[in-house]
């Protein structure tokens, strides 16, 4: 199944870890960083999943006021999450490579038919979406 992501915190990470596991990436961007609630996220996901014809999206958004959003577009629907990230005592690097971790949590926990919207460790889910 094809996947194209959209990247703004991770910065390429997704993109480099999947391509290094030979993932079927269709399509990547990196873009800068904006503001956007949970639904826009999710409806962004959405669409970019439509246009590129594949089979998966996944998107990472800025970090705004420590609060990041994740997202999965899939066959079934689409998948959101914001979370609270308070780890400043840790390098960028670190914080970036824990969020790509975060969302290739995502796709795994889909792939192998888990709930995706359940915690993920230390890091606080403060707000969902199926849609």
């Amino acid at each position: 199944m094809s996947l194209t992501l959209s990247e703004q915190y991770t910065s390429g990470l997704l993109a480099l870890q999947l391509s290094r596991a030979g993932a079927p990436v269709l399509a990547s961007e990196v873009v800068p960083s904006q503001e956007e609630t949970l639904a826009q996220t999710a409806h962004w996901t959405t669409e970019r999943r439509s246009n590129h014809y594949a089979g998966l999206a996944l998107a990472v958004s800025g970090l705004e006021n420590e609060h990041l959003n994740f997202a999965l577009a899939t066959p079934d629907g689409t998948y959101a999450l914001r979370v609270r990230f308070s780890a400043n005592r840790y390098s960028l690097a670190i914080r970036q490579e824990v969020c790509a971790m975060m969302a290739l949590n995502m796709l795994r926990r889909w792939l192998n038919g888990e709930d995706i919207i359940s915690e993920h460790g230390w890091i606080d889910v403060v707000e969902s979406l199926t849609a």
